[in-house]
């Protein structure tokens, strides 16, 4: 999920961050795909930040809290903040989860990841990086 980032980094003030397990696949074309899914020996090389299990980061008045949710990637991030949790590939609605068949990712260990979701509120939302979102809730009742 890269492939605009050096637009975003030119066009905006945004700052690049990442999981620390994922860091070293920014600018890596095997660990990023780039080289399988497109045939292209590109990355991301530009500065980022690499964040790590309970770091907090502000956004406005917003604490955004990083929880460590490998296997999909083996830098895999979620990002919770009040009221909702953002998963990117690790879980979806509807009892669906990421891809484990791509560099570093790992089935045991994303379902470790999942089960971390999972003790959170029920009611608290969940944006993934794809299709709609849910809530712990139904993640609670689709992986017992």
């Amino acid at each position: 999920h890269i492939l605009a980032i050096d637009s975003w980094v030119q066009n905006t003030d945004a700052e690049v961050i990442v999981g620390r397990g994922d860091a070293a696949a920014l600018a890596d074309a095997t660990l990023n795909c780039y080289l399988s899914f497109y045939g292209q020996n590109k990355g991301y090389y530009g500065p980022y930040r690499a964040v790590y299990e309970g770091e907090t980061l502000k956004l406005s008045d917003k604490a955004l809290r990083i929880l460590e949710t490998p296997g999909h990637s083996i830098g895999s991030i979620s990002v919770l903040t009040d009221g909702a949790v953002f998963v990117g590939d690790v879980v979806f609605a509807g009892g669906g989860y990421g891809r484990v068949d791509l560099p570093h990712g790992d089935f045991s260990t994303l379902l470790a990841s999942i089960r971390k979701l999972r003790n959170l509120d029920g009611n608290i939302k969940v944006y993934s990086g794809h299709g709609a979102p849910t809530d712990v809730f139904e993640i609670q009742q689709n992986f017992i």
